[in-house]
């Protein structure tokens, strides 16, 4: 019994000699260190100049007579020209020679309209002017100002920095105290 004393007395004295664990450490969280904005004075301020490459576009424009594709050829001249040559061919036959007479009309008109209409197409005589503008970019190289090499004066010790603006006579700085 004596023994089991002592362990359960030693056990208890060791805890009290461990330091408490916050709870942030228990979870693997860091304590923050206190922040303030405070601001140093600039000593000087270097620009970071580079050449870029600048891209300026410009239109450029042109008169183009538009061509409809085959495939969207309308068949209406056929039909106007079956109907002329049926009509055509009605006034000439008397008869059975009438029906033949409107018959061969009809395959006449059509024949010479789709051969007008083809004729048409390929010597561009289906569309119409359009202006096409096409945006094109010249390129010239110039000088940009891309940063600031800054050096700064807090509390006794001079510090370097990059910055994308000029910083003005005071830089703002976050002071950390631990």
């Amino acid at each position: 019994m004596k023994t089991k004393m002592k362990i359960i007395l030693g056990l208890s004295l060791s805890c009290l000699l461990i330091p408490p664990v916050s709870a942030d450490h228990r979870y693997g969280f860091e304590p923050r260190p206190f922040r303030r904005h405070d601001q140093a004075r600039v000593t000087r301020v270097v620009p970071i100049v580079e050449t870029v490459q600048v891209a300026e576009p410009y239109e450029e424009c042109r008169i183009e007579n538009t061509h409809y594709p085959r495939s969207h050829v309308s068949a209406t001249p056929m039909i106007i020209g079956g109907i002329f040559g049926g009509l055509l061919g009605n006034q000439i036959g008397r008869g059975n020679g009438n029906t033949a007479a409107t018959i061969a009309g009809v395959v006449l008109g059509s024949s010479i309209a789709h051969d007008l209409d083809a004729g048409n197409h390929r010597r561009g005589g289906y569309g119409r002017p359009v202006e096409i503008c096409e945006t094109s970019y010249s390129y010239r190289y110039e000088e940009q100002i891309v940063g600031y090499h800054v050096t700064y004066y807090y509390r006794g010790r001079t510090y370097h920095t990059r910055s994308d603006h000029h910083p003005g006579a005071y830089l703002a700085i976050q002071a950390r105290r631990y």
